[in-house]
């Protein structure tokens, strides 16, 4: 008895057999979701030439697959925490059916640049988080860190059973947000007599962040100029402290507001502004 495999029916072209032995051969890799079964016709011929045929049916038994993540670039504020989601890691799977099992942080961001909690502790590499508990996952950014590509880290995804083998990265980029300019609070003063020029000191002024340094421009306002006139601002732009001059006008008396305003000139928080009161009595 000699075995072939009758050509042109079903998926003959995929496989054959040793004409002896009728061992089926085949150089297929399967795949369930590709194609659930293969069949093709056997066919028995004896020294007669008298043939018989049977239609062998050769079902894929279908196994997990390893799931895929997908890299992603996220914005974020200057000083603002992002909240993670279960999309941000762009799973993926050929298993109908499989979702999200969790996630696996391989590498950490550059501790310098921010920092992973879950739920206010800080992730570790390795910690395996599930997809119940990402919603506890936070990106801290170091405070008045920003830029492009500041600092990443890599992750992999997980279905029911099987990691990724690939690991996937998330960078961060963080737009910058300015911070307000500093000056330290001023205390109220008393003014008697009609004596010359006087002297408030400025202290703890600054244009916010260190990273965000001057131009800073320092000015003051009196409520009551014919009491005690605009005052002059003794100011060098980068310095810490300043100087207020201020002269009375001869002989008039009064309570007068003297504002102290900061300007960084940003489009936002760009004021650091401080009042004091100064009692004028003319003795």
């Amino acid at each position: 008895v000699t075995y072939s495999i009758r050509p042109g029916v079903g998926d003959a072209a995929a496989f054959a057999i040793d004409p002896q032995t009728g061992v089926v051969l085949s150089s297929l890799v399967p795949d369930y979701e590709v194609k659930k079964s293969y069949q093709f016709t056997v066919v028995a011929r004896d020294a007669t030439g008298n043939e018989s045929e049977r239609l062998v049916t050769v079902p894929v038994v279908n196994v997990n697959e390893a799931p895929g993540g997908a890299d992603k670039t996220i914005t974020t504020l200057e000083d603002q925490t992002y909240l993670f989601a279960a999309g941000d890691f762009g799973f993926s799977d050929v298993d109908v059916g499989d979702t999200l099992g969790a996630v696996r942080v391989d590498t950490l961001p550059i501790s310098a640049k921010g920092a992973l909690k879950l739920d206010g502790v800080p992730v570790v590499t390795g910690q395996v988080i599930d997809t119940k508990n990402l919603a506890g996952l936070k990106f801290e950014p170091a405070p008045n860190i920003n830029g492009l590509a500041v600092t990443s880290f890599t992750f992999s995804v997980r279905d029911s059973e099987l990691f990724d083998s690939v690991p996937n990265s998330i960078i961060f980029n963080v737009s910058p947000v300015n911070d307000a300019p500093t000056l330290d609070p001023l205390v109220n003063q008393d003014l008697r007599g009609d004596g010359g020029t006087r002297w408030v000191y400025l202290t703890g002024i600054s244009g916010g962040a260190p990273n965000e340094p001057p131009p800073l421009t320092v000015t003051a306002v009196s409520s009551l100029p014919g009491v005690i006139p605009h005052p002059v601002v003794q100011y060098n732009p980068g310095a810490t402290e300043g100087w207020l001059a201020l002269t009375p006008a001869a002989g008039a008396t009064g309570t007068v507001a003297i504002t102290v305003p900061g300007d960084d000139g940003a489009a936002s928080n760009r004021l650091a502004s401080r009042s004091f009161k100064i009692g004028r009595a003319h003795v």
